[in-house]
């Protein structure tokens, strides 16, 4: 009987899948699991086995010294501000069936799958060849990048509903979640092959050729997507020099987009705690293994986060998730390093105890994020009658290009300067796991506390945002009938529309 049960549930499911249709504010079921296969598989799968991993790879299987990998990052940070400005406007410019993005996601995210695929299978030995090899994938990877990263756009299209936004944010954390342990197993394996005196190049190379035939079909997914654009559709196919200076004079005049890149300023010390967080684990500890438990057990109780996600937001709000968050953490880590660097029980336990507290509140946070990155979109929209994140995107890009590279600047020094060094299976002095326990700790308390002053400058409260949804809605009927009507509203008739907000139960 509940054989017959289940399989008449999955019947009904399929057929509900089959039949799905989504609206300009509903996303039905299958373009739910269609987007988050891409976003989940073809992108976070193989982006979490760079990211994660991608200093470890390149410091004890390549054997590259900190300067060298700086120097990659720099070179393709000032290739990016080369390209992002074409990019931004022949994404922004293009006007298809298919809409701004879909044609770049379908046709450049599978490239990017190949060439990540290849990063980890460097054939050479030789250090010049092997760095020759690292700088020629890393700059095609930044120029396809960039078109396969319309998706993070494209994602903001896809509902105009608050409610199906949240939903869609929440289960895309859980996916990624799901899916990013799944590089997890690499310190296990490290683990295994040090005491087997093994290369661990191999773990890097296994572990792509595992994730390339599922990261290749997510990303060929994208095709499934549908894209709702909330732009008029145009008779000319690039952006005016007019429209584009309009754009900019816009996003100068909009405090809560410029206070929004203050967050960047602490992705300074971020990026370089992220990195000291693998060398923690692998040498402080000598049980490299153990950052996959404590990931786990925080992926846990990560997901029991987002279930109980709806009462907590509405309770405390997405801004007091993500104030809360930050302050936890800054406090965590300077009680961590109060108690000192050492061999003590209780070290090693405060360390584990935050690295939980992190991994499980982390997914939290970032649905709490991109809520809020939302809402500053929305009123930013609302203010100026046009919506184009990318060419945003790319002035705050600009804005912030000193930040961006000092960071890979920022880890050179640091790392040189704590005397760390790169190669298989090197012992490091007792003065670099000192240093590495400080990056670890204290630049995570100071990036964690920077973080939190855009969340107390932007003043976008409930209120304000049940008017600017209101406003929103009716604005994208008067396009439509307009539309009709075969005329395109002006902006200033586009600014003049307003609506009686919709109370929220």
């Amino acid at each position: 009987m509940a054989k017959t049960g289940i399989v008449s549930k999955f019947k009904d499911f399929r057929y509900a899948l089959k039949h799905d249709v989504s609206t300009s504010d509903h996303m039905g079921t299958k373009e739910k699991l269609s987007v988050n296969l891409v976003n989940s598989g073809g992108d976070n799968c193989i982006s979490t086995l760079k990211s994660s991993f991608f200093n470890v790879f390149l410091t004890t299987s390549l054997g590259l010294d900190p300067t060298t990998i700086a120097l990659l990052a720099t070179v393709t940070t000032i290739l990016g501000y080369i390209k992002d400005p074409i990019t931004a406007l022949i994404i922004e410019s293009t006007r298809t069936k298919w809409g701004r993005f879909k044609p770049y996601v379908v046709t450049c995210m599978p490239a990017v799958v190949l060439l990540n695929f290849a990063f980890m299978v460097n054939p050479f030995s030789d250090y010049q060849a092997k760095v020759i090899y690292v700088f020629t994938l890393e700059i095609l990877l930044c120029i396809l990048g960039g078109f396969a990263g319309a998706w993070g756009n494209m994602k903001r299209c896809l509902s105009r509903d608050k409610k199906e936004r949240e939903n869609y944010y929440k289960m895309a954390k859980v996916f990624r979640d799901i899916t990013g342990c799944i590089p997890g197993i690499i310190p296990i394996l490290i683990d295994i092959c040090k005491a087997n005196n093994i290369s661990n190049r191999y773990v890097f190379i296994g572990m792509a050729i595992i994730l390339f035939p599922f990261s290749f079909y997510s990303a060929l997914q994208a095709r499934h997507l549908r894209e709702r654009v909330f732009l008029p559709p145009k008779a000319n196919n690039f952006l005016s020099p007019k429209e584009l200076g309009y754009n900019i004079r816009m996003v100068a005049k909009n405090k809560n987009a410029i206070i929004l890149w203050w967050v960047n300023v602490g992705t300074i010390f971020n990026y370089v705690a992220d990195i000291a967080n693998a060398y923690v684990f692998m040498y402080c500890y000598q049980w490299y293994s153990l950052q996959t438990v404590m990931g786990v057990c925080g992926g846990v109780v990560s997901w029991i986060c987002i279930i109980m996600s709806k009462k907590i937001f509405k309770k405390i709000g997405y801004k007091g998730v993500a104030i809360g968050y930050k302050m936890l953490m800054a406090t965590s880590m300077i009680i961590l390093y109060s108690i000192g660097f050492g061999m003590q029980w209780y070290y090693w336990l405060g360390v584990c105890l935050c690295r939980m507290i992190g991994a499980s509140l982390e997914q939290l946070d970032g649905v709490a994020t991109d809520l809020f990155q939302t809402d500053v979109w929305d009123h930013y929209e609302w203010k100026t009658g046009v919506r184009n994140e990318t060419v945003t995107g790319l002035i705050s890009g600009y804005v912030l290009m000193p930040i961006s590279l000092m960071k890979p600047l920022f880890y050179a020094y640091i790392f040189n300067r704590i005397g760390f060094r790169s190669g298989e299976n090197v012992v490091q002095t007792p003065e670099t796991l000192q240093g590495l326990f400080f990056v670890y700790t204290i630049f995570i308390a100071i990036g964690s506390i920077s973080d939190i002053f855009p969340y107390l400058l932007v003043r976008l409260n409930k209120k304000t945002m049940e008017t600017v949804r209101a406003d929103l809605h009716a604005r994208e009927i008067a396009k439509e009938q307009a539309r009709q009507e075969g005329r395109v509203l002006t902006t200033e008739e586009i600014l003049a529309i307003h609506a009686e907000p919709v109370q929220e139960a």
